[in-house]
């Protein structure tokens, strides 16, 4: 027969497993909310295992698990207020409702990885606020015109607007053949230095999600 100490020794290091599997630091995904530096890592070390808390509240019963779990690194969503080292729930979007978010939306878009993006090689996904869409079958004065009439900030940044907007096309044109419709998200973000709201164009194709919780970083990350 097993011996009451063997037993006893057998249940102290189980326990001793689930103790330090339990402290063992986690690693999640980072996205980018700014300009990212060297120091930004495409993931980050936690202490904190995200999945035991009550993300939301105690009136809403939200499973974490059903999302994609994000560490934001950057403050240029605080107009979203979501902000530095803040965790976001994101559902992915599959491509019927990658042409339906409506505006204000905080969207998670892959990073653009081709030699002319200039994104930083570690940087993965990138958060922005979308306003609306533009496809080939726009035409850009009108829409911009739309814009303006909506958003008092747009009718002072139009040429830069229509600046970006044209690089976007002209990136699209390279990789795709001429008379191929397309479709861009219009999404802002903030500028951390200046405070600035900036503006750009993105195919729908980077589109990888929509943040639907933001979980600020002192209710879990303390």
């Amino acid at each position: 027969m097993i011996s009451m100490a063997v037993i006893l020794s057998v249940v102290a290091i189980y326990v001793l497993l689930l103790f330090t599997v339990k402290m063992r630091p986690r690693v999640y995904k980072t996205v980018s909310a700014g300009d990212p530096n060297k120091y930004f890592s495409s993931t980050i070390k936690l202490d904190t295992n995200i999945y035991d808390y009550n993300l939301i509240s105690e009136d809403e019963d939200i499973n974490p698990r059903k999302y994609d779990i994000y560490v934001v690194i950057g403050d240029s969503m605080s107009n979203s207020r979501i902000n530095d080292r803040d965790v976001v729930l994101v559902e992915r979007l599959n491509d019927k409702d990658k042409r339906t978010i409506k505006p204000d939306n905080v969207l998670l878009l892959e990073t653009d990885k081709s030699k002319e993006s200039g994104q930083s090689d570690s940087v993965e996904f990138k958060l922005r606020k979308h306003i609306a869409y533009i496809s080939n079958e726009d035409s850009f004065d009108a829409w911009i015109d739309r814009m303006s009439e909506k958003n008092k900030d747009i009718p002072a940044k139009q040429e830069q607007i229509r600046a970006k907007y044209e690089k976007c096309i002209e990136k699209h044109r390279q990789n795709n053949p001429d008379n191929e419709n397309f479709i861009f998200t219009f999404s802002s973000t903030l500028d951390e230095l200046s405070n600035e709201v900036k503006y750009s164009f993105h195919p729908i194709k980077f589109l990888n999600g929509m943040v639907c919780y933001a979980v600020k970083n002192k209710d879990i990350l303390e």
